[in-house]
């Protein structure tokens, strides 16, 4: 019966090495795979960050293109009342030169009358004259009434014109208010929206990144599973000497695999120094006194100098700076989750530490 069971250990042992042989193969191409994901990843993530540079470029051109059109509207303003200044000024002094020339000639006008009537009348009597004078009076007061109608006309028609440019220049602030009002408003929305667009672009890629997890998560666990299932047949007679075995092969194993958001850390992924089947292992089974009795019962089990060279492989497997150089609990996303295999890992490494300083000092 013992040379039976030996015979199926070992044909289990001859299993297993094949089996680990074709799950080093299989890892080998999903390690590609996963290198092709995360390419396809950063590709996707630059393009991302392209476009988010374009709009950003695409705002800027538009608040120069309002900049420019706001320049070139004051500037069409500010032409528009030199404009209207120098029609001003034209119109200003035409008026006062006619009104000079129209007073000149209507003097000289009356004085040549004048110089005419007595001229032309010497002998009239001084009635006849006064109302001569009379007459010439009233014809040169009836000249000053025209004149003074003309330039209140024209006074009119210059006020007038201003009212209507004061009115123009007051519609076209208005207008260049109201769109300079509407383009900080389409702007606003604008970058409300981009800000939405964002966010809802960074939720659903948290929660795309959460779930790509979870299933990694859950593909490594299936694969811990079919790793553990050929030590199934043994789960009832579990021995020391079984889980050392199955500590060394395991943790040969952990030590190769680059854990990465393809293929997270689990708990199941860790070879615990525990004297557990891995089926019944929790993280509540991880526990300093529960370490020490395993690596008590591989000096048992394997003699003196191969538990040294075991403790030796732990102590640099378990050490918290070799998990961080490794990046293994960056690839946890639960919170939870890494807060406690962080916890475990710690234990394990300062369970391990007396018994490794201990080895050394015993050489």
């Amino acid at each position: 019966m013992r040379e039976q069971a030996e015979a199926e250990e070992n044909a289990a042992h001859a299993e297993a090495a094949a089996a680990t042989c074709k799950e080093r193969t299989a890892k080998a191409s999903l390690a590609a795979a996963g290198s092709d994901v995360q390419n396809a990843k950063e590709g996707l993530s630059d393009a991302k960050a392209a476009v988010f540079e374009a709009e950003r470029a695409l705002e800027v051109a538009k608040e120069c293109r309002q900049e420019a059109l706001d320049r070139m509207l004051r500037a069409s303003s500010a032409e528009s009342d030199a404009d209207i200044a120098v029609r001003d000024a034209v119109a200003h002094r035409i008026v006062a030169e006619g009104d000079k020339e129209r007073a000149r000639l209507a003097k000289e006008k009356a004085q040549s009358e004048e110089k005419k009537l007595r001229d032309a009348m010497p002998g009239l009597d001084s009635e006849a004259q006064r109302q001569a004078e009379l007459a010439e009076m009233i014809r040169r007061m009836r000249e000053l009434n025209k004149v003074e109608e003309s330039g209140r006309r024209e006074r009119q028609v210059k006020e007038q014109r201003e009212r209507e440019e004061t009115e123009r220049r007051r519609r076209e602030a208005e207008l260049a208010e109201r769109a300079a009002r509407e383009e900080r408003e389409r702007k606003a929305r604008e970058e409300e929206a981009r800000k939405a667009r964002e966010e809802q672009e960074q939720r659903q890629a948290e929660a795309q990144r959460l779930q790509e997890y979870r299933d990694a998560a859950a593909k490594e666990c299936d694969r811990c599973t079919r790793r553990d299932a050929r030590w199934t047949p043994w789960i009832t007679s579990w021995t020391n000497a079984r889980h050392v075995s199955w500590f060394s092969a395991v943790g040969t194993e952990f030590d190769e695999i680059k854990f990465c958001a393809s293929q997270p850390l689990t708990f199941e992924s860790v070879p615990w120094p525990l004297l557990l089947p891995p089926q019944k292992q929790t993280l509540d089974s991880v526990e300093w006194a529960a370490v020490e009795a395993f690596f008590a019962a591989t000096k048992v089990a394997l003699g003196e100098e191969q538990h040294k060279a075991t403790l030796e492989k732990a102590h640099r497997r378990f050490h918290p700076d070799r998990w961080r150089s490794r990046g293994l609990l960056n690839t946890v996303l639960d919170e939870a989750l890494r807060k406690r295999l962080e916890e475990a890992g710690n234990t394990v490494a300062q369970a391990i530490t007396p018994l490794w300083l201990a080895s050394k000092s015993a050489r």
